[in-house]
């Protein structure tokens, strides 16, 4: 009756275009409510609501029961940053009764995911998983009584995950059929609960890989089914007799489903942003692990000759040493013959000398991992047509690459702009295979990379490059460009500052060590009002409270009235004044990169 009710309430809803979800009340009080979120993906940013939510319920006399459908411990650098360590502290202080693997949560092997569960005090749920002599690497259920009504909560994972995690990860243990196993759970819980529960990490959109939906029409006497990995929401859909929940990704929101004796149910979502209201005790945890890892993130993982250029108007123009070495990286992890990474998801350069990890994590903010997908030749010269589609207007979709390499010319019309793409120094086979490596984003969603299957996941971007480094896998430069940009990128020198190009008139001077910038092209660009006066043979430079003048006739240079030694010249009726003068006045380092021809500021 409950289910047929519900099923009924919500296709009235739908009928009527309302975005509540359907609500079915139950005739006593609720005996249990179940809290669930998943696929945080290292995110931090909900633990603080989630446990103010947990105590409202609580403070109204309900039981509480909060569970997770997993990736939870990496994704985002300070997940990583511990592998997972400064996750696990806050599972503990927020409560959460059980949680289930996601394939992610393997990404630091899975002896480091038990010790993850021991210290987040969290029992982990996950019937399918066995190890070579067939015995069980998690637990495969829990049972809470809750004044007579019992509760019986059954994990599986994804029995995908080892092509969803490098396979290294995996090692030693076997993930069984999800449908399978979840029939025998139900066969051992039907007679020990009253309310069955699947807490999985399956997904609800991937039909090829299976789906919870194919899991709630194969295996009856499951009442619910708490999902994760597909970053969906399911908002207490009926599957048959059985409520299919899913709670989307990243602590966005989190799924309350309070369950009465009678076994219905009634289904709300609890929104999470950055202004709702936290537990402030968890939030100073939050706050206090964050301030930790600051020294972490000082840690010095390699070094670099060069400078490592992620500049907007280069990563996505032309081949840049830090897009040779992120595609390097990616290629050093796979073995994949091709990888490529879009110059939008590179987001902050890395200067000459020692490199932190921190400065790693800048370049990667998105917490992106690395997939490989067998592609045909004949569509990964499509793919690279996509990605200079926009060149000209630096689109974030242009391809960094390694293993491989091609031309392009800008002014042609799009579509027709690749040539000569050649893999391990031949000419690409429009009708052969290769495996490429990318980040998930682009593997998933861009150009023809999105109709073929994820052969195999990866750790994330950051790590593959820290690995890199560590293993000293850094060379500089290839002999034979890997991108070939007709018409050249010229002789001039272009100055970049904060990512975007000076308007000159006038060509920079480099000499050596001596590096003289036009004084008007580099003050306008930071936003200064500059002037001439050619009685005094005098630039000056405002800004606010802060002025720079350079007189041409003697040679002087003053930042705010105060006289500093700097090299002056006149080209083309035009002032240039010494880097070093400017990168003062400013409060900027100047980098000198001769591979792009670019001279960056930041």
């Amino acid at each position: 009756m409950k289910k047929r009710i519900l099923t009924l309430l919500l296709a009235i809803t739908l009928a009527l275009g309302v975005c509540t979800p359907a609500v079915f009340a139950g005739e006593d009080n609720a005996a249990v409510t179940i809290i669930h979120t998943t696929d945080a993906h290292g995110r931090t940013l909900g633990y603080a609501a989630i446990a103010n939510l947990v105590k409202q319920h609580e403070s109204a006399g309900e039981n509480v029961l909060l569970l997770d459908s997993g990736d939870i411990f990496h994704g985002l650098p300070a997940a990583n940053l511990e592998r997972g360590g400064s996750i696990a502290p806050l599972l503990k202080a927020v409560g959460y009764d059980a949680v289930t693997t996601g394939n992610h949560d393997y990404n630091f092997g899975t002896d480091r995911l038990k010790e993850l569960g021991e210290q987040a005090g969290t029992p982990i749920l996950a019937a399918n998983v066995v190890d070579e002599d067939g015995n069980l690497v998690f637990e495969d259920y829990k049972i809470w009584n809750f004044n007579g009504f019992k509760v019986g909560v059954f994990g599986i994972a994804n029995d995908h995950t080892k092509t969803k995690t490098a396979p290294a990860n995996t090692e030693g243990i076997e993930f069984r059929d999800d449908i399978e196993t979840a029939k025998k759970m139900v066969d051992e819980l039907e007679d020990q609960a009253d309310y069955i529960v699947a807490l999985t990490h399956i997904g609800s959109q991937i039909e090829s890989e299976g789906t919870s939906i194919d899991l709630a029409n194969e295996v009856k006497g499951i009442d619910l089914i708490l999902d994760g990995h597909s970053h969906n929401t399911n908002d207490g859909i009926m599957v048959g007799e059985t409520t299919l929940v899913s709670d989307g990704y990243y602590q966005e929101s989190a799924g309350v489903v309070r369950v009465y004796s009678d076994k219905k149910e009634e289904f709300s979502r609890f929104s999470i942003t950055g202004d709702t209201p936290g537990d402030e005790e968890i939030q100073a945890l939050v706050d206090a692990t964050d301030k930790a890892q600051s020294a972490l993130l000082e840690e010095e993982v390699g070094e670099t000759s060069v400078f490592l250029n992620a500049e907007y108007p280069f990563v996505r123009t032309q081949e840049t040493y830090m897009g040779d070495l992120i595609c390097d990286s990616y290629r050093l992890e796979t073995g994949a013959q091709i990888a490529v990474e879009n110059g939008g998801g590179i987001r902050a350069s890395i200067p000459t000398g020692k490199i932190t990890r921190g400065q790693v994590y800048e370049a990667f903010p998105f917490g992106n991992y690395i997939v490989t997908k067998e592609v045909t030749g004949a569509d990964f010269i499509q793919i690279l047509e996509d990605s200079v589609r926009e060149v000209t207007e630096m689109g974030g979709s242009f391809l960094q690459i390694s293993g491989a390499g091609y031309a392009y010319d800008a002014a042609k019309e799009p579509g027709k702009r690749i040539s000569g793409v050649t893999v391990a120094g031949q000419p690409i086979d429009p009708a052969a295979t290769y495996t490429v490596a990318t980040n998930n984003y682009v593997g998933t969603t861009f150009s023809k990379f999105a109709d073929y299957p994820v052969l195999n996941e990866y750790c994330a971007s950051d790590e593959a490059l820290i690995s890199c480094l560590a293993k000293g896998a850094v060379a500089f430069h290839d002999e034979t460009p890997r991108i070939t940009v007709f018409g050249g990128i010229g002789n001039d020198y272009r100055i970049c500052i904060d990512a975007y190009l000076t308007e000159n008139d006038v060509a920079p001077v480099v000499s050596g060590e001596s590096v003289l910038l036009p004084f008007r092209a580099v003050f306008e660009l930071s936003n200064y009002s500059v002037s001439w006066d050619g009685a005094l043979q005098t630039a000056t430079a405002a800004k606010d409270a802060s002025t720079v003048s350079v007189c041409y006739s003697d040679g002087t240079v003053a930042i705010d009235g105060v006289p500093v030694d700097a090299n002056v010249t006149m080209v083309q009726d035009r002032v240039l004044i010494d880097s070093a003068a400017i990168a003062q006045a400013l409060n900027k380092a100047v980098y000198v990169d001769e591979f792009t021809k670019s001279i960056v500021l930041f």
